[in-house]
């Protein structure tokens, strides 16, 4: 997940050069910070609330 996410996000911002680069480069970062804390929060609610399900079953 980590690897898709780094190809479709991570490899837009590596294509640009210069001054213009490195100000995609921290916009697209951010963006990708904020998708892969979000995943992993998802992952660990969806874990938490399965395992609810199964001990209140």
């Amino acid at each position: 997940l980590s690897e898709v996410l780094w190809v479709m996000v991570m490899r837009i911002s590596l294509s640009w050069q210069g001054y213009v680069g490195s100000v995609v480069l921290s916009v697209i970062f951010s963006v990708f910070a904020m998708l892969t804390i979000s995943i992993l929060l998802v992952m660990e609610g969806l874990s938490a609330f399965l395992h609810a399900l199964r001990l209140h079953w």
